[in-house]
């Protein structure tokens, strides 16, 4: 027996595409940019970086395009508190409905620079040594 009485529509898994850049400093502040496709029902869109709770100071809604079933959301990492790969969620009202892969890393830090000064015609060569 085939009943109209209760029609329903059936869609294909929202699917993580892309992450740009595929990294940054745990220092946060990376503008990401992560690309979904299937994404046809969202509202109050937020990132989720790890564990961390996903609040205003964490993530950003904005630059939000719609290009047919496709989905761009820009948002900015949150300080970090070990360098290393993690999931990064997009929730649609608290819910995740999609997931890629981000890496947080330490910012690299310059501890020596021998010789320091040369000649004014160049040529000089010079060890810099640091850590990160």
């Amino acid at each position: 027996l085939i009943s109209n009485l209760y029609p329903f529509e059936v869609y294909a898994r929202s699917r993580f595409l892309s992450i740009e850049p595929k990294l940054g400093y745990v220092t946060g502040g990376t503008k990401v940019t992560l690309t979904f496709n299937n994404i046809l029902f969202s509202s109050n869109l937020m990132c989720q970086f790890g564990d961390d709770i996903p609040t205003g100071a964490n993530s950003h809604k904005s630059y939000i395009i719609p290009r047919s079933f496709l989905l761009e959301v820009t948002c900015i990492t949150p300080q970090y508190y070990v360098s290393g790969p993690i999931i990064v969620k997009l929730l649609s009202d608290g819910h995740s409905i999609a997931a890629g892969v981000f890496e947080f890393i330490n910012r690299p830090q310059i501890l020596q620079i021998f010789p320091s000064n040369g000649g004014v015609q160049g040529g000089s060569l010079v060890r810099v040594s640091g850590s990160g």
